[in-house]
């Protein structure tokens, strides 16, 4: 969509999308051909437009707890800095997280549209495993054109993937807590005065949005106590939908893991 153009910063970033639920979207005009708006809430089937195109991106309840972990003790806005994993695994397990409901609610609702023709589910860990083939069905979800262009043109698809890496991202998508040249993000920094405890190089008014970019990162977390907890919450989720299978391997290591000495 932007004819190869990459994204410089994140404040560049910020130029192209809006979060839904903080900013004013209606009359908003962005510069590419399609506007982007980005949210965590759930998404009620009821509310989708026919108009607009939606991408659910899941994760394993196990990853997303501990990068849930490592966001809330960083940013000062969460007022989370010195609480602990246990602790945070409390609030994951509970009917309301950080605003956004109950993780496991949240992926049931999120699976349950994957059909509808303007949805696209997608997976964090298929992202990771096959990034190429993960772009080209969201390339074509977008737009047949957007697809044609990448597969006729094999340097413009590795360039693609090249600014796609964890390492070109964690270099890249750095928010300014303290300044945007965006008048609406603006406002909501001036509003927060938000710091991060870990700050990119040490600074604490920049905070890095992408840490680890892995999947398993759970193992060196979780102690086998919490694993059970986390296993029961997933079987009580298996009652309202199969989306806990797209990460039954993941699983099966939860549960050898909460029975090691």
């Amino acid at each position: 969509m932007r004819r190869g153009q990459p994204v410089s910063s994140y404040e560049d970033f910020t130029k192209d999308m809006r979060y839904l639920g903080v900013f004013e979207t209606d009359s908003w005009k962005s510069r590419l051909p399609l506007r982007l708006i980005q949210t965590h809430l759930p998404p009620p089937k009821e509310a989708a437009s026919t108009e607009g195109k939606y991408i659910y991106v899941a994760r394993n309840p196990w990853d997303v707890a501990v990068s849930l972990f490592h966001m809330v003790t960083n940013l000062s806005v969460y007022r989370f800095q010195d609480g602990s994993f246990d602790e945070l695994i409390d609030a994951f397990l509970s009917d309301d997280v950080i605003g956004n409901g109950n993780y496991f609610d949240h992926v049931v609702s999120g699976y349950a549209i994957k059909d509808e023709p303007n949805v696209l589910f997608v997976t964090y860990e298929n992202l990771m495993e096959d990034t190429r083939g993960t772009i080209l069905k969201l390339a074509n979800f977008l737009g047949d054109h957007y697809a044609r262009e990448l597969e006729e043109d094999d340097q413009a698809f590795r360039t693609l993937l090249s600014r796609c890496a964890a390492e070109r991202m964690r270099d890249t998508m750095i928010a300014h807590l303290d300044k945007n040249t965006q008048p609406e993000f603006q406002i909501a920094l001036d509003r927060l005065k938000e710091t991060c405890k870990s700050g990119h190089n040490g600074d604490s008014a920049k905070y890095n949005l992408v840490r680890e970019a892995r999947v398993g990162g759970w193992k060196k977390h979780f102690t086998p106590e919490q694993l059970q907890r986390m296993e029961a919450a997933v079987k009580n989720a298996e009652k309202k939908s199969p989306v806990m299978d797209l990460w039954r391997n993941i699983r099966d290591d939860a549960i050898a893991a909460s029975s090691a000495e």
